[in-house]
């Protein structure tokens, strides 16, 4: 069942990170963001997998650009390719949120117009986060967390809810 107010708790908890991690640049410290034990900026692991070879490949996809994106900001600090990256990121978040959606919709999920409000949200928010990167108002730490944590949200709790469905329904499968 799909929580009334679940698209604010999804802004609340982005607002949340930045704030913390805002918090601890003004103490002077710079916000880590500790890597996986494949050193990865992201790891994908099996708590990922929601069962729907589709969505799970899409998932799979947005962690490899999260990464990417990463290590060209990061570590190669190349702006222009990291615009790239950022560019079909967003390309890619919304052909999986269309994909979503559309199974959802064919298997008749009930509270499915919620999941779909979260999309939307979530393109927005990725957005203004990018903004304020370009901006020079959010740093590159702050926005990469706000993409890491997004992404778990995303899979690991969002997607979560509707697994059960999708997986005891065939409609969009693989």
């Amino acid at each position: 069942m799909i929580e009334p107010n679940a698209l604010f708790k999804f802004r609340a908890s982005a607002e949340r990170n930045v704030r913390s991690v805002l918090h601890l640049m003004r103490l002077g410290e710079v916000p880590t963001t500790p890597e996986p034990a494949s050193g990865a900026f992201l790891e994908w692991r099996a708590i990922d997998q929601l069962g729907n070879p589709k969505i799970d490949e899409q998932h799979r996809a947005l962690v490899n650009l999260i990464n990417r994106f990463h290590t060209v900001l990061v570590i190669q600090r190349d702006r222009s390719t990291a615009n790239e990256i950022f560019s079909h990121f967003i390309h890619t978040v919304r052909n999986h949120f269309n994909y979503e959606e559309s199974v959802l919709i064919d298997q008749r999920c009930p509270g499915y117009q919620a999941h779909f409000d979260q999309h939307s949200h979530a393109i927005a928010e990725v957005q203004d986060l990018y903004r304020q990167f370009k901006g020079g108002t959010l740093s590159a730490s702050v926005l990469l967390v706000c993409l890491r944590n997004w992404m778990i949200e995303h899979t690991r709790t969002s997607d979560r809810r509707y697994a059960g469905w999708m997986n005891t329904h065939s409609v969009g499968r693989g």
